[in-house]
């Protein structure tokens, strides 16, 4: 098996497409990510993979599939579910995505009509204003005067540090609606006319989430911030993660916004992260709660690696647990073991394990024969 360990054969693999944004999306290390042909891992799936030759086409639609689950650390149940499901019937039916490029119209419309209301509190607009505009361009049926006068209520009085981080945090849920996170929405014009500059970048390359930063203006105001108000560096950085895709995307925008209003001094203060953030922007509460999604993730790792090792729960949902209950469907979602369903869960379980060592969200002991 050493021979077809090389860099073309795991260039034209099915497996290579598998791991976007993971430590290994490449075969050489570079000054951010370690050899792609170092892994050991990654090397028996390719061993996985080439025993099933010609890749089944459902297989290699799967594979896609497991590309898209969140390179960011977030665990949606759903995904997983499906996904299992598609090994189980062979079959790569659609799976709920929770990735990058994944955030719906309506989630988007929803985030622009947050920033008019902050927008509405920059220019001293009344709230009866601000919701007869939200009124005639909104498919949602919110009562968006009274919301909008508790934003302004947490808001506060203003003060020089307020109007400054709410410009910003209006500038950077501009770029966030304009941004092409949609497949639907991908134009190739929406980053003309910016002049590339590296000194400006985070990453030493185009940052294709955050071009705003290569706006002077956008670049000020951070640098104004970092500058002048205390825990300047924290603000910038709440300000940047607003990615719409979190799950709670929402909740962290109230907490950002409870920060700002939480501020005494003229001048500003830190953001007061420790402080009780009420719910004020009336959104549903639909994801895990964190210690729900770490258990659910350790016992999905436990169960695609006794899958893969050959440990196959017989039918019948045993008495027990949450989490023996929940590794138990999961296995019988997959159904009986074979060579291209486990050369499958050998691989969402690699890009599970990737994803949590590059980001850190999960704090767990890696077995490092976990797919021999």
């Amino acid at each position: 098996m050493e021979t077809i360990w090389n860099r073309e054969n795991c260039d034209q693999s099915f497996m290579r497409t598998a791991f976007s944004f993971t430590p290994y999306d490449g075969w050489d290390s570079t000054i951010y990510r370690p050899a792609f042909k170092d892994n050991p891992q990654l090397r028996r799936l390719l061993e996985l993979e080439w025993a099933i030759r010609p890749v089944p086409v459902w297989v290699q639609k799967i594979v896609r599939q497991i590309d898209q689950t969140p390179p960011c650390g977030a665990f949606f149940v759903q995904q997983i579910e499906a996904l299992c499901t598609n090994i189980g019937r062979k079959d790569a039916h659609a799976v709920p995505t929770g990735s990058c490029y994944s955030v719906g119209q309506a989630r988007l419309e929803l985030l622009a009509h947050f920033c008019v209301c902050l927008d509405g509190w920059l220019k001293k607009a009344s709230a009866t204003d601000v919701a007869a505009g939200l009124l005639a361009q909104s498919s949602e049926s919110r009562d968006w005067e009274a919301l909008a006068e508790r934003v302004w209520s947490v808001l506060g009085a203003r003060t020089s540090a307020k109007v400054l981080l709410v410009r910003r945090l209006v500038e950077r849920l501009r770029f966030w609606v304009r941004a092409p996170y949609s497949p639907t929405k991908l134009d190739d014009n929406w980053r003309l006319g910016y002049f590339y500059a590296p000194t400006m970048s985070r990453y030493g390359g185009w940052d294709y989430f955050a071009y705003d930063r290569h706006d002077l203006e956008a670049a000020d105001l951070s640098d104004r911030i970092a500058a002048q108000i205390p825990g300047g560096k924290r603000w910038v950085e709440l300000i940047d993660y607003t990615w719409p895709c979190a799950p709670k995307v929402f909740r962290f925008l109230e907490r950002i916004i409870h920060y700002i209003g939480g501020m005494s001094a003229e001048a500003g203060d830190s953001p007061n992260e420790k402080s009780s953030v009420p719910a004020f922007l009336g959104i549903e509460n639909t994801y895990l709660a964190s210690d729900v999604s770490r258990r659910s993730f350790a016992t999905t790792l436990e169960a695609l690696t006794e899958y893969v090792a050959g440990q196959f729960d017989p039918p019948g949902c045993p008495d027990g647990p949450v989490d023996e209950r929940w590794k138990h469907q999961l296995s019988e979602r997959m159904g009986p073991a074979e060579p291209p369903k486990v050369y499958l869960a050998a691989l969402l379980l690699e890009r599970l394990w990737l994803v949590k060592d590059q980001f850190k969200s999960f704090h767990f002991t890696r077995n490092v024969n976990q797919v021999s």
